[in-house]
């Protein structure tokens, strides 16, 4: 009785494992798989350059469904996207490309969000890596799924909260964007936009 007991204990942790390994090995680390899918059904949205002290930083490309059912499903977070970046400068250091998206994030969100998703966005800039011209990030946003962060392709991350990535999105398509790169980036006439795309700090 006490074998069997022991046999029976054994053979379930061992399906335990297998079950644990199954979970982790769906997602593999590295690849671009989440990226890849989403850009493969979204259309293009938009375009726009990026400036920092008059500089060209990056291009920023959005893809957005081609049907929605509202325009407010973008700033509420519930809508699929994928933001694409590249590079320009011909090189910046970690510590300069993560007090530059922390001062992006300050900018696009009220006060007390930002003291709300504080340790999220400590989190983000954590993961962020030295930058060189002509590199790619790309963030793939499923509702149901969170932000998946990629770096030249390789999965670097998942950044989950809805009030995050909502202030996130917010850096590019907020109240408090350039609002000519905010249009282009939704693929509007300058004159189309407006409080319906923009997403409150």
């Amino acid at each position: 009785m006490r074998f069997r007991s022991l046999l029976l204990a054994l053979t379930s942790g061992l399906a335990a494992a297998m079950s644990f390994s199954a979970v982790f090995a769906a997602e593999p680390e590295g690849e671009a798989t989440g990226t890849a899918a989403v850009s493969q059904r979204l259309p293009l949205a938009g375009q726009a350059t990026y400036q920092y002290h008059f500089v060209p930083f990056y291009v920023a490309t959005l893809r957005l469904p081609a049907t929605r059912h509202g325009d407010q499903d973008l700033s509420d977070g519930l809508t699929a996207y994928q933001l694409d970046l590249v590079w320009q400068p011909t090189q910046l250091d970690a510590a300069k490309v993560r007090a530059y998206w922390r001062d992006e994030l300050q900018s696009a969100t009220a006060p007390d969000t930002y003291f709300r998703i504080g340790p999220r966005v400590e989190h983000f800039l954590a993961l962020l890596p030295a930058v060189k011209h002509g590199d790619a990030w790309s963030f793939s946003y499923e509702p149901d799924a969170g932000l998946f962060f990629f770096v030249d392709g390789k999965s670097v991350g998942r950044l989950t909260g809805i009030e995050f990535n909502r202030s996130l999105l917010a850096v590019w398509v907020g109240e408090n964007a350039d609002p000519d790169a905010r249009a282009a980036l939704l693929g509007l006439a300058r004159t189309d936009t407006n409080a319906a795309y923009a997403i409150s700090p």
